[in-house]
């Protein structure tokens, strides 16, 4: 990460887990640490819940990357188990730190795990969006997710889409619409059998077009990033 403390070394966020020997609970401690000595710039300490930090993109007008703590709310102890732990979660709160300073921009929450993935500038404001995917469970036991648009400046959620029976992910496409604003492809899989692309509106979220079984790929996505959500079978 970005020298925040001007030693003219890049910083590092280091991550430290703990579990109580008593009841099993979970605690996160994130720190920023200098990279020229090893020492901790800052700290935060998340109690009873599991916490990562990762890069998210400009989320302001610096130009300098930004980055979201995810914090996980439990219910229990961690099993190992990714399902079961995943169940677990009753509630997600997304952080937005700045870059430059470490202060926090926003914070968004929702029930239930999720995870925001930076996009790209899909409002026109300069700065980059997040896609929020929102993991639900069925009663067959099935996973699926909803998706939220995250406008990046603040964390307001600009649009929510429900996808039941898919798993759903999104990414920026071309200008589809001639307004001068990227929108965004969403690729609905269910399991290995089919694959359905959806172009929307990236400001809005409104429906532009749907094909079933056509993969289409921007030309300004990497293919492999792409191909990593893909069934294998495709």
């Amino acid at each position: 990460m970005k020298d925040t403390d001007g030693d003219d070394a890049p910083d590092m966020v280091v991550h430290t887990f703990h579990v109580d020997g008593m009841n099993g609970s979970l605690s996160t401690r994130i720190a920023r640490v200098s990279g020229a000595s090893g020492m901790d710039i800052d700290e935060k300490t998340f109690i009873g819940a599991l916490a990562v930090e990762y890069p998210a993109g400009n989320l302001t007008a610096d130009g300098v990357p930004d980055s979201i703590i995810a914090i996980y709310q439990l219910n229990g102890s961690m099993s190992g188990e990714l399902e079961d732990d995943l169940m677990n979660i009753t509630a997600t709160t997304l952080e937005a730190i700045d870059g430059q300073g470490g202060a926090k921009l926003w914070e968004q929450s929702f029930d239930g795990p999720a995870m925001a993935v930076p996009l790209t500038d899909l409002t026109g404001d300069g700065m980059d969006d997040l896609a929020a995917y929102l993991i639900r469970y069925g009663e067959d036991a099935s996973i699926t997710n909803d998706m939220a648009l995250l406008h990046g400046s603040d964390g307001a959620v600009l649009w929510q889409k429900s996808f039941p029976g898919f798993m759903a992910i999104g990414v920026p496409g071309a200008d589809q619409t001639g307004e001068g604003l990227k929108d965004m492809i969403i690729y609905k899989v269910e399991g290995s059998e089919g694959v359905e692309t959806v172009a929307v509106k990236g400001d809005d979220g409104r429906q532009l077009w749907n094909r079933t079984g056509m993969i289409y790929l921007p030309t300004d996505l990497l293919g492999q990033e792409l191909l990593s959500f893909l069934p294998a079978s495709l």
